[in-house]
């Protein structure tokens, strides 16, 4: 038994070496050490921030939603639109979950946590699916050669240059005398003539000297005894504010400004809050933007207002990034058109220092 067992992991120390025969049953999890890797041919043909992508779907698949925000945090993915859903849907599968380990204290805002739990933003992660099944249907056909590791070529500074012959020693310079100057003694300097002292007389005193002291009177001043003032202590009571209160009021004063941006008619400011990868059940970023340009220009006046907002942030933070699932009501009234709805949004930021942007816009009945 002892024997079998040091096999066994003798047989588990040695690396997967792809073959013919192991290149067309690769399952998920080889796949998933192939691009993490990211030192083979064929995942190095991969188009920029795909490996990313699809790095992130597996972990979103497998639920490990924070190792997914891992990947869809990196820099190569920072303006990719599809990345941009994914993460999205990670935050709002991390709000559900916390929802869910809050048991029975989040029974209060139970008809939120339903709403959020459909607000599934599909597209993003069933695109990306799509593109990892190709992948793996292309790694399966792909020759073993193409998925063994590449080695990284050495680079060569281009200031090192090859030596085609030897360097010659530099010449001796020629030795050149040095004169030396002869040194005088210094001559002995005379010794300074000492002043002889004067004739004067030197008068003795025998008798003391009398000084006559006049005594002084001590003044007695009178000082005003000052009384202490009275101190006072005034406590200044200063409101501590949670880092999610600060969280929830940026998202107000973000929803305000997009109020009273859509209400101006400006549509260059009304879509600057949007997001490059915003998507609803019928219109891209692109095709929202022309929409909204065209119904907005044939407005002579357009009302909104909001009430029964409730804003539920991401119950973790990915890198500094923060995203919020925001449900209201929204009256809207224009020259030509009237309607009553509960609206939802899905925003999110990279830091505190960024403005939120709207990735998501829907019913929210």
């Amino acid at each position: 038994m002892k024997y079998v067992c040091l096999l066994l992991l003798a047989w588990l120390s040695v690396p997967l070496q792809v073959t013919d025969a192991t290149a067309s049953r690769m399952k998920t999890q080889d796949v998933y050490q192939l691009l993490e890797s990211g030192k083979s041919e064929v995942v190095r043909s991969l188009k920029s921030g795909e490996r990313e992508i699809f790095l992130a779907t597996m972990a979103m698949n497998r639920g490990e939603t924070k190792q997914a925000l891992v990947f869809l945090n990196a820099k190569i993915v920072k303006k990719n639109r599809l990345a941009a859903l994914i993460k999205a849907e990670a935050y709002r599968q991390q709000s559900v979950q916390a929802a869910k380990r809050a048991g029975h204290y989040a029974h209060a805002v139970n008809e939120d946590i339903g709403k959020l739990k459909r607000a599934r933003i599909t597209g993003g992660l069933d695109e990306a699916n799509k593109r990892l099944t190709a992948f793996v249907a292309r790694v399966n056909r792909a020759k073993p050669s193409s998925l063994r590791p590449v080695a990284d070529k050495p680079v060569v500074p281009k200031s090192v240059r090859p030596v085609s012959a030897p360097i010659a020693a530099p010449a001796p310079s020629p030795v050149v005398p040095v004169k030396v100057a002869s040194v005088q003694p210094a001559k002995p300097t005379q010794p300074r003539a000492v002043a002889a002292p004067s004739n004067r007389p030197v008068v003795n005193v025998e008798q003391p000297i009398v000084v006559n002291v006049v005594e002084s009177k001590p003044v007695k001043l009178k000082l005003a005894k000052l009384k202490p003032a009275a101190s006072r202590v005034v406590a200044v009571e200063r409101p501590v504010r949670s880092a999610q209160a600060d969280l929830s009021q940026s998202v107000l004063d973000a929803i305000e400004v997009w109020r009273k941006d859509w209400e101006s008619r400006d549509s260059d400011s009304y879509l600057s809050h949007y997001h490059k990868a915003f998507k609803t059940l019928k219109h891209d970023y692109n095709s929202w933007v022309s929409y909204k340009r065209r119904v907005n220009g044939n407005k002579k006046f357009i009302k909104v207002s909001l009430s029964n907002i409730k804003v539920i942030p991401s119950p973790e933070r990915a890198q500094g990034g923060d995203a919020v699932l925001v449900i209201f009501n929204q009256r809207y009234q224009s020259n030509n058109f009237n309607a009553v709805s509960r609206k939802q949004i899905y925003m999110a930021r990279d830091n505190s220092s960024e403005p939120w942007l709207i990735l998501y816009e829907g019913d929210g009945r």
